[in-house]
């Protein structure tokens, strides 16, 4: 099934699976490549350095800022990226992140991400909040991966291959993301469970 979305159209294919396994739903979206967020932040953008402060206090409350946490900060036209040491994202409280000073920044959402611990079973983990829509933690995003693949593509030199990724919310998910570079498109594979079914009627036009 295909959607007309102000992003673009956007895809949904069931995936069959050997037997004795769940079916994997794959989604079609398009990708949002994040940049690289300069030291004034840019015309459309806040400087660096308040997202800095406001991802310090909100992401590990109580503790002294420590500028070796973070790796890099990017964005996206929806959302900023904060790349972070892997002993720094453990450091992320699952339940306290400060909600007030993570909505100093200004984007829809705030991904932390890192590089997987080899235990992790995956390429890359991250997790997504999104004070400024009321949401302290979002437990799987898809669209936020629209923006990761293509990233941990490039920095891991695996751009169009498959990645395992894994959202390290309270509840959790894992996806398979793969950025065509090709069709500027992201795919994002994965299992779901129903929790409601329905019919949609769409009239004629």
């Amino acid at each position: 099934v295909s959607f007309a979305s102000r992003s673009g159209k956007l895809s949904a294919s069931v995936e069959p699976a050997a037997a004795g396994k769940r079916d994997s739903l794959v989604l079609d979206f398009p990708a949002e490549p994040p940049l690289p967020v300069e030291a004034e932040g840019g015309p459309d953008g806040q400087p660096l350095a308040e997202i800095l402060s406001a991802v310090q206090a909100g992401l590990w409350p109580g503790t002294a800022a420590d500028p070796a946490r973070v790796v890099a900060v990017l964005r996206n036209r929806m959302d900023v990226f904060v790349r972070v040491t892997p002993e720094a994202f453990a450091e992320i409280p699952i339940r306290g992140v400060r909600d007030e000073s993570l909505a100093a920044v200004v984007a829809r959402g705030v991904v932390a991400t890192a590089a997987a611990q080899p235990d992790q079973g995956c390429d890359f983990v991250s997790r997504f909040f999104a004070p400024r829509l009321l949401i302290s933690e979002d437990p799987v995003t898809g669209s936020a991966h629209c923006g990761l693949a293509p990233m941990w593509g490039a920095i891991l030199s695996r751009s169009g291959e498959e990645l395992r990724a894994r959202q390290m919310s309270k509840r959790g998910g894992e996806l398979v993301v793969r950025h065509d570079l090709a069709s500027g498109r992201v795919s994002l594979k994965g299992s779901a469970v129903t929790t409601v079914s329905g019919r949609l009627r769409v009239p004629a036009p």
